[in-house]
């Protein structure tokens, strides 16, 4: 909790994914650009008290949509 103490924005963050944490994986994966790092939000996962279901669930239903997303790109430009 020593480095969340010197980062507002990290600290906000991980009160949220506390609060709500299926959500707030969801909304990160399918915007990824956010002021932290991408690199940054496994630690704040981890600081957190968010379970491993909404977790799970937040990131694999938020990581179809690049995957969709370029399985459609790739079928229409070929067309």
């Amino acid at each position: 909790d020593g480095a969340l103490a010197k980062q507002p924005v990290a600290r906000g963050l991980a009160k949220v994914v506390e609060e709500d944490g299926f959500r707030t994986v969801f909304v990160l994966r399918l915007a990824p650009i956010l002021p932290l790092p991408l690199a940054s939000y496994p630690y704040i996962y981890g600081t957190s008290n968010v379970s491993y279901a909404p977790f799970a669930a937040g990131t694999f239903l938020g990581s179809l949509k690049p995957y969709l997303l370029d399985a459609y790109l790739g079928v229409f430009s070929k067309q």
